[in-house]
C-alpha cells in the first residue's frame, strides 16, 4: 500500500485544522481540555506551521486516504515531536511507526518525543517506535514542564531499510505533489 507524506502547505490549512480538532478531542481524555463557545478546542492555526520556520507539519495518506498528521518543532538542542495523530481506521497497521521513522530520518540530530504519561497507548507506541528506531539507544527523561519524554539521536544510516534491518511495510513517497 502506498504511504504518502508531505509537508503542510498554506492550501492544506483547513484540513490540518480539522485534523487537529479530532486529535485534541482524543487528547481531551487526558488533558481535560474543553470546547470554546464555538464548539472548538483552542489550537494553533495552520499558518503557525506554514509560516514559522521553527515548526513544521506533515499530512500523510495511506492508499490515497487521509490518515493523519504530525507536527515538529526545531529547538536549539534538536527536534521535538509536538503532535502526532493517526486516524482510527489506520491505527495498528504500522502507519504511525513508518511516518515517525521517515520524519526522524529526514531530520537527523537529537530528538525529544514527549507524551502524556497517563496515555497508556501513546506511551507504549512511542517507547516501541523509539526503541526500534534508535536501536535501543535512548533515554527516558522528564521535561521542564514535568512531561515524560524519550530522548535519542537520529543518525543518518544509509544501510537502514526499515527498523532493525527489515523492509518497510509500505511503499513511501515523501512530499508528493498530490495525495
Amino acid at each position: 500500500m502506498p504511504l504518502q507524506l508531505r509537508q503542510v502547505k498554506d492550501e492544506d490549512g483547513v484540513v490540518l485544522e480539522r485534523l487537529v480538532q479530532l486529535y485534541l478531542h482524543d487528547c481531551s481524555k487526558f488533558s481535560h481540555q474543553t470546547l470554546d463557545d464555538h464548539g472548538l478546542f483552542l489550537a494553533e492555526t495552520a499558518s503557525f506551521y506554514t509560516q514559522d520556520n521553527r515548526h513544521k507539519a506533515y499530512l500523510f495518506w495511506l492508499a490515497g486516504r487521509l490518515a493523519g498528521f504530525a507536527t515538529i518543532e526545531f529547538l536549539a538542542d534538536g527536534h521535538m515531536m509536538k503532535d502526532f495523530f493517526v486516524l482510527w481506521p489506520f491505527r495498528r497497521l504500522g502507519v504511525g511507526e513508518e511516518v515517525a521513522r521517515i520524519i526522524f530520518e529526514e531530520h537527523p540530530g537529537p530528538w525529544t518525543v514527549p507524551f502524556d504519561e497517563a496515555n497508556d497507548v501513546a506511551r507504549a507506541f512511542w517507547r516501541a517506535v523509539v526503541y526500534r528506531f534508535s536501536r535501543k539507544d535512548f533515554a527516558e527523561i522528564r521535561c521542564v514542564d514535568g512531561q515524560l519524554a524519550l530522548r535519542f539521536e537520529s543518525v543518518p544510516r544509509p544501510d537502514l531499510t526499515g527498523f532493525q534491518g527489515t523492509q518497510p511495510r509500505f511503499r513511501t513517497e515523501l512530499n508528493p505533489e498530490t495525495p
